[in-house]
Formats: C-alpha cells, structure tokens, sequence
C-alpha cells in the first residue's frame, strides 16, 4: 500500500487491520456506503438524527422530572391527606352531625314543604304554558295546509 521503507510492512498490516473490517460492515450495507460518498447528504442526515435525539432526550427529561417531583411530593400529600383525615374523625364526635347523606336520598332544596309547594306551581304553569304554545302550532300548521 504504502511505500515507507524497512516499516512499511508494519503499517501496511495495521492500516489493512484497521480498514478491513470497516469495508467489510460497508460492502454490508450500501446506503451507508452511499452516504459516506456524499458528504452533504450524511450531514444532513446526522443533523436529522441529532435533532430527533435531542426530542427524545427532551421528553424523557421531562417524564423523569415529573416522575421525581411526584415521588418527593408523594409523602407531604400522603401526609396531608392524613392529617385531614385525622382532623375530620376528630371533629366529628364534637360536631354532633352524622355522615353527609347522599343529596338523592334527601335533596336539601325539598327538605321544607313551602319549597315543595313552589316547585309543583311552577311545574302547573310550566304545563299550562306549554298547551299554549301546542295550540299556537296547531292554529300555524292549519294556516299552512289552507294556503297550499
């Protein structure tokens, strides 16, 4: 290859060491073969492949930071939700109010029959109001077959 002197042989062994198995992965494949030939198109390649790294580099910064934060908040909120809890059954004894019913089974708005008079005149004229406009329709419907 080289023609040096009494140490050709030296490097001739060590570059054909060190060249070998790199033609051989080149000869495997072709398309890298290719880009090694033309510079442009590996640099716009290896820009390509360095910004779709720094993404998923980005990414995994942030599902990481979540992931920390969460674990280092984890034990105040555990914490936290003790202590609510702890102050609730506390305060519970002394209050002298049971659990919160559910507001189906006994909805607050009808706890006083006042409220549940009101409720059922609405719903009255509510209904009244509704035949009315039904017996407008029916007079405009009317008028329409007579014009056709």
């Amino acid at each position: 290859m080289f023609q040096w002197g009494f140490k050709d042989s030296i490097v001739n062994g060590l570059l054909d060491s060190l060249l070998t198995p790199v033609q051989d992965w080149l000869s495997q494949y072709p398309t890298l073969l290719w880009l090694a030939m033309h510079p442009l198109w590996l640099l716009g390649t290896i820009l390509l492949l360095l910004f779709l790294l720094s993404g998923l580099l980005r990414a995994i910064a942030r599902v990481t930071e979540k992931l920390w934060l969460w674990l280092l908040m984890f034990p105040v909120t555990l914490v936290r939700w003790l202590w609510q809890g702890t102050l609730f059954l506390l305060s519970r004894p002394f209050s002298g109010k049971s659990l919160p019913q559910s507001s189906f089974v006994n909805p607050p708005a009808l706890e006083t029959p006042d409220r549940l008079t009101e409720v059922l005149n609405r719903l009255e004229s509510l209904r009244q109001e509704q035949n009315e406009l039904l017996q407008e329709v029916k007079v405009l419907l009317a008028k329409e077959q007579k014009k056709e």
